[in-house]
């Protein structure tokens, strides 16, 4: 190893290796070490990946500092730096002593504290978001609004944050916010752009009511390795959501509305392409649909809204997601008999058939009351291979519907399922395709 005009040469050595490993022994992600070395999370992968032939002295005294070990422990894996000190003579040493112990215990004493706030626990209650350290239990900060806290959850790009979503009547609107972890402080907070969502559903719909940030789901679409977080936005009183992309910093990335309410969001690579896809499902409340609905968003296709002629949408932005499939709901009477208007899809399930090749399945029925639903499957593409009636709700039409809807009439009858089956709809990049 050679150091010239303050740099360290990479190339030969195992500075890649033992760094990766000093990092990994104290059990900090690329994005832990980067924040507290005061270095971009690109340096630290480039660094470990070896992609670099040197590196400034700087940035090294800055990972070890990090890391707690000396700097030639880090760059040549000796432990310890051989200084020479002069010798401590007369009755000196034992003031040094304990200036060493003092200055040591005050420097492990806000190490543990630096710890303990960073990973602070927090505990929600209603409107109420109060943090504690995770050693002490010592309450640090709270945060109080006038509407409940929908969510809460650490960011997935590093554990120093806090995602917060609101509720529509709180001061700041239904907005997402990013709370700095230890302290309390707000890093950014993000909302929808409701330009395209008036163009779709008109200005006295959204203008009506505000949105209440409701689910929130890691997830890294466009493939970097660094994640970003997607945000469902749900309309009060009304029906637009609005899902939503945001990076570390708040910046949103892309936006898709669509007409209905969201109850589910999963990250698959349903199509084992090896980018990743987020799957929405929820209801479709459009008069002539009523219906569950599935919604396949991907990096490339993520912008728009549901807008054709069955959504009753005259404008805005064309809808671009990768696949939509909307299941209208059942018959007339049948759906007075379940007392509601409409069918909703819940928990997409993603699994491998027997011949290994992915499937997709989801619960649909009356979102009243969760015994009454049916089993659909789809393929990767989102076209329906089959659907199954729940053992609960077959046995409360046979013990509660009318005998006009019983057996082959209605849901028990596997003719009639397949039928109605049959009746679904399919968009790609929102054009109509079976």
């Amino acid at each position: 190893m050679t150091t010239q005009s303050s740099n360290i040469e990479l190339r030969g050595t195992d500075i890649p290796d033992r760094l990766r490993m000093l990092r990994e022994e104290r059990h900090l992600s690329q994005n832990d070490l980067a924040e507290k070395a005061g270095l971009t999370y690109r340096t630290v992968h480039d660094l470990e990946a070896g992609r670099r032939d040197r590196v400034l002295e700087k940035t090294m005294m800055l990972l070890a500092t990090a890391l707690d070990v000396p700097l030639r422990r880090l760059v040549s894996g000796e432990a310890s730096i051989s200084l020479d000190t002069p010798t401590v003579r007369g009755r000196r040493w034992p003031w040094l002593v304990v200036a060493v112990l003092v200055v040591s215990i005050a420097a492990a004493g806000a190490y543990i504290w630096h710890r303990a706030t960073a990973q602070a626990e927090w505990e929600l209650e209603g409107n109420i978001l109060t943090a504690r350290d995770a050693y002490f239990g010592i309450p640090l900060w709270s945060y109080k609004t006038d509407e409940k806290i929908e969510c809460v959850d650490v960011a997935p790009w590093g554990t120093s944050d806090l995602l917060m979503g609101l509720g529509p009547r709180s001061p700041e609107g239904g907005r997402l916010l990013c709370l700095d972890r230890a302290s309390g402080r707000q890093r950014w907070e993000a909302e929808p752009d409701r330009g395209p969502i008036v163009g779709a559903f008109g200005e006295e719909v959204v203008s009506a009511g505000n949105f209440t940030c409701l689910r929130l789901v890691p997830v890294d679409l466009d493939g970097d390795g660094v994640m970003e977080i997607a945000a469902s936005f749900r309309h009060v009183p009304y029906y637009p959501t609005a899902i939503c992309l945001f990076d570390r910093h708040g910046h949103r990335l892309r936006q898709y509305a669509t007409k209905g309410w969201v109850f589910d969001m999963t990250v698959t690579d349903l199509d084992r392409d090896g980018a990743k896809e987020l799957i929405v499902s929820g209801t479709n409340n459009a008069p002539t649909i009523q219906g569950a609905m599935l919604v396949m968003l991907d990096w490339n296709h993520f912008m728009g809204a549901t807008v054709d002629s069955l959504c009753d949408c005259p404008g805005g932005l064309p809808d671009s997601s990768r696949i939509r499939f909307v299941l209208p709901a059942f018959p007339a009477p049948h759906m007075a008999v379940l007392e509601d208007m409409r069918l909703t899809a819940w928990q997409p399930r993603v699994f491998s058939s027997l011949t290994g090749e992915s499937q997709f399945s989801f619960d649909t029925g009356s979102w009243l009351d969760p015994h009454h639903r049916l089993i659909v499957t789809l393929d990767a593409n989102l076209r329906p291979i089959s659907t199954v009636i729940s053992d609960a709700f077959n046995a409360h039409i046979a013990s509660s519907w009318p005998d006009s809807l019983k057996g082959e009439n209605g849901p028990m009858g596997e003719d009639w399922r397949r039928h109605w089956l049959d009746t679904y709809l399919r968009y790609e990049v929102g054009r109509y395709i079976r």
